[in-house]
């Protein structure tokens, strides 16, 4: 929080750059994002783009032709203290609209939110054609076979959930 602060109250950031999962660097999972930004903030002024890469075919490697065809304004106080909103301005209308009407999350439950499971061993919720009879008859108690159509499983990689949903 501190840095983003910092970032917003001395530069300008024209542009930020997100490559999401995408495999830029083919050895290594990582998550890239590039910033351009300069110094002198209220000399410079001026919106900034933002570009959610979507796919390393072209004009990937060409940045600057990524930011041109794909890249997004961000609202003005997009990039204000340490709170940065990265989202198009009518999405920010509507996180504002709720906002102002509604409840958060960690009001509802008075602060006491939890994370779930965090073991790092993911194979061992994965329940494939073998385990889910045994799944079904030792766990949930129903009959062999019942599982398959009253609770419906599916396998995940961390890449494929999504914030709200699964991709």
């Amino acid at each position: 929080k501190k840095l983003r602060k910092h970032i917003a109250e001395i530069t300008h950031v024209s542009s930020i750059t997100d490559f999401g999962d995408l495999p830029v660097l083919q050895s290594a999972t990582a998550y890239p994002m590039i910033f351009t930004a300069q110094k002198e903030r209220d000399e410079i002024g001026g919106l900034t783009t933002l570009t959610q890469v979507k796919s390393l075919a072209p004009p990937y490697p060409d940045v600057a032709a990524l930011v041109r065809e794909v890249g997004q304004p961000l609202p003005s106080d997009a990039i204000s203290g340490s709170g940065w909103s990265l989202t198009d301005a009518a999405t920010t209308a509507r996180l504002r609209k709720m906002h102002a009407v509604g409840i958060s999350l960690g009001e509802y439950v008075k602060g006491q939110i939890y994370r779930g499971v965090l073991i790092g061993f993911n194979k061992a919720f994965i329940i494939d054609l073998f385990v889910r009879p045994l799944f079904s008859r030792l766990f949930l108690g129903l009959p062999q076979g019942i599982l398959d159509v009253r609770v419906p499983m599916i396998q995940l990689q961390g890449t494929a959930i999504v914030c709200f949903g699964i991709e």
